[in-house]
């Protein structure tokens, strides 16, 4: 009789830490991060390593430095007295790749509306730009090279993403909306549902996470198109003077599913955009066409027909239209769209060698894909409730996994195994690693006092 108790789980010998020439690090304690003035909601490390940002309720935004982040001394943004752009809770941080002391902040939405905020954390002061945003913003995301961003903005029946650029305005740097491209925009006609939203490694793309428990994916062009395309449909072009729904503000994310998303019109690709990251696979974008999406996407794509429009009276004059009727965006191309869990997935993190993608959500399973191949090549079971927040090492070696459970697991990408498990109290509010240490931070929602947590690698 075999006594199954013997074996382990997935043990695999080619897959072990001593056959790869890799350590197995033991964590120590974790300490609490004290002198936030109100409850930590956001967390997020600079890309060099040295600072490590918190955003807090009521419009808080404070930064510490690294070598001293244990004596929870740092500096608030905007420094002195000054008044902060913001209008409510700072939900959502995102640090430049490229640049160490650039800071990126949003804030849910307030009476006065919500605000993206770019800051140089070394002149503390003034924010280097303010954009105001209808509603919530729910999630920022960087481009790799650093010149662009995304924002996602939860709307009532559809979810909104805004792109931003930096540019040079008569010899000067500044950072403005793109309005050429639109993902999820009512008055684009696309409707998209957002619950995690990242760039590739390589920046080709724009990956995210769905309710209906979909990954999908759109080309990112990094160049401005010089017309805008106006939104097709299979039967009939929407007329410029159609009158759309105006944007929602209500800040709660529905719960049934919305409309399917209608047929996108193709942006161009930066053909110079290359780097030797793994990426998801993708046909070339030369030989990508309407057909094709259809045979990468394995759900239909219904098509929305417009409304009748009026033919025009010979002798009448057409009323002058405004800039935004003269001016449509293109819907992001989008490539791929796959249904691989069957409830809601909630979060969505990249391993920074590019190999893996991680998503996760309300049924408690964390699935691991292969960016070449797209196929789930791993499923950890190590939560009981919905995952909200995973996050990958900076080796890529493991990925922290946390939610509606009384812990945070560290477990191997290879071998599955659990390397630390942290208990918490209440649930995780963000969850973040050191970009080259193994050093993990997190916040959580339990209202005693102000305070985050650190916990790191053992010497």
């Amino acid at each position: 009789m075999v006594n199954e108790s013997n074996f382990k789980y997935d043990h695999f010998p080619h897959l072990q830490p001593a056959t790869r020439d890799v350590s197995i690090p033991r964590f120590g304690r974790p300490v609490d991060i004290r002198g936030a003035p109100k409850l930590i909601k956001s967390i997020a490390w600079s890309c060099d390593g040295k600072r490590v940002a918190v955003g807090t309720e009521y419009k808080g935004l404070k930064v510490y430095e690294v070598r001293t982040v244990f004596e929870g001394t740092g500096f608030s943004l905007p420094s002195g007295s000054k008044q902060s752009p913001h209008n409510g809770h700072v939900a959502a941080l995102a640090w430049s790749p490229i640049e160490g002391n650039v800071l990126l902040s949003g804030c849910k939405a307030a009476s006065g509306g919500s605000s993206v905020v770019l800051w140089d954390v070394t002149s503390p002061s003034t924010p280097i730009a303010t954009f105001k945003i209808p509603g919530d913003v729910l999630h920022l995301a960087f481009h790799p090279s650093g010149d662009h961003f995304a924002v996602v903005c939860p709307r009532s029946s559809f979810d909104e993403v805004l792109f931003y650029h930096r540019m040079m305005d008569d010899g000067k740097e500044i950072w403005k909306k793109r309005d050429d491209i639109a993902l999820g925009a009512a008055s684009s006609g696309g409707y998209e549902e957002i619950n995690s939203l990242r760039f590739s490694n390589s920046g080709k793309l724009l990956l995210a996470v769905s309710n209906d428990g979909s990954i999908a994916s759109w080309v990112y062009p990094l160049r401005l198109t010089s017309t805008p395309s106006l939104i097709q449909s299979s039967i009939t072009q929407t007329p410029d003077n159609l009158s759309l729904p105006e944007d929602s503000q209500e800040s709660n994310r529905p719960k049934t599913p919305r409309e399917s998303t209608p047929e996108e019109v193709p942006s161009p690709v930066d053909p110079e955009m290359k780097r030797d990251l793994p990426d998801v696979d993708m046909p070339d974008q030369s030989q990508v066409d309407d057909s094709t999406v259809e045979q990468v996407e394995d759900i239909s794509m219904m098509s929305r027909t417009a409304a009748p429009s009026r033919q025009a009276t010979p002798p009448s004059v057409p009323a002058p239209m405004n800039n935004e009727e003269k001016r449509k965006s293109a819907l992001l191309k989008r490539v791929r769209h796959s249904v691989v869990h069957c409830s809601s997935l909630l979060s969505l993190s990249l391993d920074p060698t590019g190999k893996f993608l991680a998503v996760g959500g309300q049924d408690a399973l964390l699935s691991l894909f292969d960016t070449k191949d797209w196929i789930c090549v791993r499923t950890f079971d190590v939560c009981t409730m919905a995952i909200r927040h995973s996050a990958f090492s900076p080796d890529g070696e493991m990925i922290a996994v946390g939610g509606d459970d009384s812990y945070i697991v560290v477990v191997a990408i290879y071998t599955g195994a659990t390397i630390a498990k942290f208990p918490i109290t209440g649930f995780i509010n963000s969850l973040a690693w050191h970009p080259k240490r193994n050093m993990l931070a997190w916040s959580t929602t339990a209202k005693t006092v102000p305070v985050w947590y650190l916990v790191q690698q053992e010497a």
